[in-house]
């Protein structure tokens, strides 16, 4: 799959291309891309046809949603790693706000 530059997704991989597994057939209607990209969120990612892989909302911290499932990799998923981080971040903030 293609992965956006400037998403969360792509900071966490990167790289421009990853190979991930799909467990299931769900996926988003075509039809409502342009809907999709009209509003807060944004296309993260997309596979070889084109068809919309995972979204992410602009100017949120990390809200990433995935139709793959990256706690399902042999070894920790660097989107994984990168939600972690995401959290530390988010908790120290909230520690110093709260001194």
């Amino acid at each position: 799959m293609r992965l956006m530059e400037g998403t969360h997704l792509r900071n966490a991989y990167k790289t421009a291309e990853s190979v991930e597994e799909y467990h299931c057939s769900f996926g988003l209607n075509n039809r409502y891309r342009r809907l999709i990209e009209s509003g807060s969120l944004c296309v993260s990612a997309v596979d070889d046809q084109h068809e919309i892989r995972a979204v992410e909302l602009d100017g949120h911290p990390f809200f990433v949603a995935t139709l793959f499932e990256p706690e399902m990799s042999a070894t920790v998923s660097p989107l994984v790693k990168a939600f972690a981080a995401a959290c530390a971040r988010r908790a120290q903030t909230m520690s110093k706000a709260a001194s």
